[in-house]
């Protein structure tokens, strides 16, 4: 029973840290297509033509258009860099938590019952009360 609950815990906290992750790049795209959009088509375009270029509307020359396209492709094009450079970090990372050495599951609960035995007996020898409730 303790097993699943653990088991239910972890899968919603990785739940979790997705929808945050995935806001935290929604939120960090949105700041660099802000940035991108001001600085390349800053003061030719109004707010209200840029967000009618979804909606078929042909009022905007075919500059201003060029413009807004390639300050959206330029946007994507740093939010690509950035979660590769993220992507590249996470990776090296992975790789720097890789043990040759690592005990299988059952040699690791083994240890675990040594570790644990050896406490008791320091314990129980230093005359202090002992935990029983392990976790």
């Amino acid at each position: 029973m303790r097993a699943n609950w653990v088991s239910a815990s972890a899968q919603g906290i990785v739940a979790q840290v997705r929808v945050f992750g995935g806001s935290l790049g929604i939120a960090a795209s949105s700041a660099i297509l802000g940035v991108s959009l001001s600085a390349q088509v800053d003061g030719s375009v109004t707010s209200e033509q840029i967000a009618s270029v979804g909606n078929g509307n042909d009022n905007l020359t075919p500059s201003a258009l060029a413009a807004i396209r390639r300050a959206y492709s330029d946007a994507f094009r740093e939010d690509m860099r950035i979660s590769t450079i993220i992507s590249g970090i996470a990776v090296i990372w992975a790789l720097g938590t890789y043990s040759r050495k690592r005990l299988d599951r059952t040699r690791q609960r083994e240890q675990r019952v040594k570790d644990e035995m050896e406490r008791r007996k320091t314990a129980v020898a230093a005359g202090s009360p002992q935990r029983d409730d392990v976790s």
